[in-house]
């Protein structure tokens, strides 16, 4: 490539990683045949759809793959579709969120999935899994292969009899339609990331819901963090005449 064609290409992964991490209609991914963003249609349920603590199990369970990152656009020799892992954020602004991402954080793609979860976006009843079918290998980020990799080196080695027996290789074979729905519940954010979601640069804010849970205003008008109102001092003295 000439240096004007990478100039141009660098400019359009930067517009279309924008416009991504900003979306708030859509889970946008990249469509190799239009050379465009598509929205990724979030899956669901006849009753509601999957929470984003659940999409791992759901695609397995069912015929659906994550969204494209940009790879094919940032690179000749990538696939057609390269599927953004989606996993939770271990650090950073977006710790303890789940999003979705480039897998080795090269081609800016990059989107927050627990902020569109409650959102007006498209969603699609996936195909179950035949009984048997192959499943498409798991796609990780390197944030979790690095951890991985740490939790190995710190735990102790499986005895011989169960090292033989391959305890701990993941199934790849799809499992049966279990006969009971499990629980999937997303975790609550603390208040210091309450707060720390007030100031950041990327989706910057907090539910109307979180903010009643974070603050308190107290009958002289001063708004305080509902951990920080017992030190409160109140200006007004509310004792009972005499």
């Amino acid at each position: 490539m000439t240096s004007r064609t990478n100039l141009i290409l660098a400019a359009r992964l930067e517009l279309y990683s924008v416009r991504v991490r900003y979306s708030k209609i859509a889970v946008l991914q990249y469509h190799h045949e239009t050379d465009k963003l598509r929205p990724w249609n979030w899956p669901s349920t006849l009753e509601s759809r999957v929470q984003p603590c659940a999409l791992r199990d759901y695609r397995m369970s069912h015929q659906m793959l994550g969204p494209c990152c940009l790879c094919p656009m940032a690179e000749t020799t990538q696939p057609d579709f390269v599927e953004a892992p989606i996993y939770m954020a271990l650090v950073g602004p977006c710790a303890g969120e789940y999003v979705a991402s480039c897998a080795r954080d090269r081609c800016g793609y990059f989107v927050v999935l627990d902020r569109l979860y409650d959102r007006t976006i498209p969603i699609q009843v996936y195909p179950r899994r035949e009984f048997g079918e192959r499943i498409p290998p798991r796609v990780t980020h390197v944030s979790e292969e690095v951890w991985f990799q740490q939790a190995i080196c710190q735990s102790r080695p499986l005895k011989r009899s169960f090292a033989m027996l391959d305890v701990g290789v993941p199934e790849i074979m799809n499992p049966p339609a279990p006969t009971r729905s499990r629980s999937t519940t997303t975790r609550r954010p603390t208040d210091s990331e309450l707060l720390r979601r007030l100031d950041l640069q990327v989706w910057p804010g907090i539910t109307d819901t979180e903010f009643q849970k974070l603050f308190v205003e107290c009958e002289c008008g001063l708004v305080t963090t509902r951990r920080s109102f017992e030190e409160h001092e109140c200006i007004i003295d509310i004792s009972d005449d005499e």
